[in-house]
């Protein structure tokens, strides 16, 4: 009897042992990662106080992101949003790496994707332009994958504020269009136009 009860008491401080484990685990991880966003979130704020010209981060160079870089070359998606900052930088288009770095700072703060079609499609504008059509393809799978839970969301929300839904709903249809002939990889000026009409019209 008491030999069974050996056999079943190691196995339970085993599974026990192993519950501990990967519980500190966890917290370990979840503490590793809140204290990465704070750093990122925290260099970020620290960009916004360099140098600018008309808005803000428009004055940064490719090398002032270097840390944030590092900061989150653990995160494939964090790291997605700064190298689409750095583009910018190289491409001339430093009015909008702002944008980046605030989808960078509300992903960091929430945990979660912030999703705006009309911003995806203005920065696939921007690629198109410069005749990076790999990037505007990668780009546009964002907007197919993402395009109807958006639309959905838009719907309930811009429901409560009229102006703003009658804005939403002259875009809608201006999207359509753009995703056909983005599926159709028309990369002309008719799209270009397109999109830049979208952009006018841009509401999140």
């Amino acid at each position: 009897m008491e030999k069974l009860r050996k056999v079943y008491v190691l196995p339970i401080g085993l599974f026990v042992l192993a519950v501990v484990v990967v519980g500190a685990l966890i917290w370990h991880e979840r503490d590793v990662r809140e204290a990465r966003a704070q750093d990122i979130l925290k260099e970020i704020e620290r960009l916004g106080t360099l140098p600018q010209t008309k808005y803000v981060y428009d004055g940064l160079e490719e090398k002032d992101l270097r840390n944030l870089n590092l900061l989150t070359v653990s995160d494939r998606h964090a790291a997605g949003f700064v190298e689409e900052a750095m583009w910018m930088i190289r491409h001339n288009e430093t009015d909008h790496v702002g944008h980046s770095l605030y989808f960078l700072q509300e992903y960091e703060k929430t945990g979660e994707d912030s999703i705006c079609i009309p911003h995806e499609l203005t920065h696939i504008r921007l690629y198109v332009k410069d005749r990076d059509y790999e990037l505007a393809e990668k780009q546009f799978q964002l907007v197919e994958k993402t395009k109807n839970t958006w639309v959905g969301e838009g719907e309930k929300k811009f429901a409560k504020f009229p102006p703003y839904y009658e804005q939403f709903k002259e875009l809608l249809p201006l999207i359509d269009t753009a995703v056909e002939r983005l599926q159709e990889k028309k990369y002309d000026n008719e799209t270009i136009q397109l999109l830049g009409e979208i952009e006018e019209k841009e509401v999140c």
